[in-house]
């Protein structure tokens, strides 16, 4: 599981069936440098419920979906090295901004034990 918020709540020792309601960021560099370079940082949503059994196996079964966001060539700290290489190098040269759109959700399900 790779969204921080629900890692604590498995790492927390309780037990049982917890809704889920919350927003994180994803690097898309991660996966691929072609699509970091373009979209870079993108904030996320999911939506589910969260099932802890008393053995510590866990299952969590929901959505995930995308906000709209704006590329304007911001400095931040949140990039690696490289992203913000970029991100300078579309400045220097007036890069004009562009919105993201990812419309839609990805059903996930998940599975573990802690």
């Amino acid at each position: 599981m790779k969204i921080n918020q629900i890692k604590d709540i498995i790492k927390s020792g309780v037990v049982g069936t917890f809704p889920v309601s919350t927003k994180f960021t994803h690097a898309t560099g991660d996966y691929n440098v072609i699509t970091g370079a373009y979209l870079g940082n993108i904030t996320l949503k999911t939506e589910g419920t969260l099932t802890i059994s008393a053995n510590g196996s866990w299952t969590y079964n929901g959505v995930v979906r995308s906000y709209d966001d704006k590329y304007d060539f911001n400095a931040s700290t949140h990039r690696g090295i490289i992203g913000e290489s970029l991100t300078r190098l579309g400045a220097m040269f007036s890069g004009k901004e562009y919105q993201i759109l990812l419309p839609g959700e990805i059903h996930i399900k998940e599975s573990g034990k802690r």
